[in-house]
């Protein structure tokens, strides 16, 4: 089921994102999830690096046993950065809507 946030225009979308990060809660919350995105992608970066140096050698078993972890990870990082800020920007519009 879609949330009220994702039946809204593009337009509409825009405006509360303004609206929303205009607040304290949302100026906090847009630097948090920012870090975790960016921490994420560090991490991708990171164990694909860790593939990629260990492959012109012998891959170890211990390079899957670090990397394969670390790369799921920052994916779930990723993906929850995303769904946090979706879950907070619906919950904006259902309380401004309640006001």
């Amino acid at each position: 089921m879609k949330n009220k946030y994702q039946r809204l225009n593009k337009k509409e979308k825009e405006q509360i994102k303004k609206e929303f990060y205009n607040t304290e809660l949302g100026k906090t919350l847009n630097i948090r999830l920012t870090r975790l995105l960016f921490t994420g992608l560090i991490g991708i970066l990171f164990s694909l690096y860790i593939i990629a140096n260990d492959y012109k050698n012998k891959i170890s078993w211990m390079t899957w046993f670090l990397s394969i972890p670390l790369l799921i990870f920052s994916l779930i990082f990723i993906f929850m950065s995303f769904k946090l800020r979706i879950k907070n920007l619906n919950d904006y519009v259902i309380n401004k809507k309640n006001d």
